[in-house]
């Protein structure tokens, strides 16, 4: 995640540390926090693969940082990024949470590229969605391996149960509005020849 913040952010312009920290904390909110600690060795990783360069920091933003140090993205951490942001293979237990960090440099994608983006995570939507109400049926029908529970393992199950449906289904419903306002651009921009 860290990887895909630091070079989307680089992609909008040269930033130093303190300020990229300071952005990524804002974006992962109050459960995650970037450390420094964190931060600079990914920078030093990035910029030791070519991802990214240093250069020294204007007066104005070297109090706020330490090592002074300005960081942009280079032509192949451009590439970098966007194949970073096509992905919809990795970290699959967190691809709700990656999809929706995506979506705040959507712009800096092609039009085809955001929609089928979006598309998968309408299909990621609706498996898990499904997945779910299966379940939820399991326990209702008294599937085998509900039995052994009693009455009040079976209600606080089917409560669980009912909660991630209905998350998911949340999930859905602002996927398939993010799709529709893409679309509605698509229109707008003259490129409904991409659907």
């Amino acid at each position: 995640m860290y990887e895909l913040l630091i070079l989307a952010l680089l992609m909008r312009d040269t930033m130093h540390g303190y300020l990229i920290a300071k952005i990524m904390n804002d974006m992962v909110g109050p459960e995650t926090k970037v450390s420094h600690g964190s931060l600079y060795p990914k920078l030093k990783t990035l910029e030791q693969e070519g991802f990214i360069t240093t250069s020294h920091a204007t007066s104005e933003t070297a109090h706020h940082d330490r090592q002074a140090r300005a960081y942009t993205i280079t032509d192949e951490g451009r590439r970098h990024f966007h194949r970073l942001m096509m992905d919809t293979n990795a970290h699959p237990g967190e691809y709700s949470k990656f999809f929706w960090l995506k979506v705040c440099f959507f712009d800096l994608l092609h039009p085809a590229e955001r929609l089928e983006l979006v598309d998968h995570y309408i299909h990621y939507c609706q498996m898990h969605t499904h997945h779910m109400k299966t379940e939820t049926r399991n326990v209702v029908d008294g599937k085998a391996y509900y039995r052994s529970l009693s009455l009040t393992q079976l209600e606080l199950t089917l409560h669980t149960l009912r909660r991630a449906s209905s998350h998911w289904q949340i999930e859905l419903e602002y996927a398939n509005a993010l799709r529709e306002k893409e679309m509605a651009k698509a229109l707008v921009d003259g490129s409904s020849n991409m659907v």
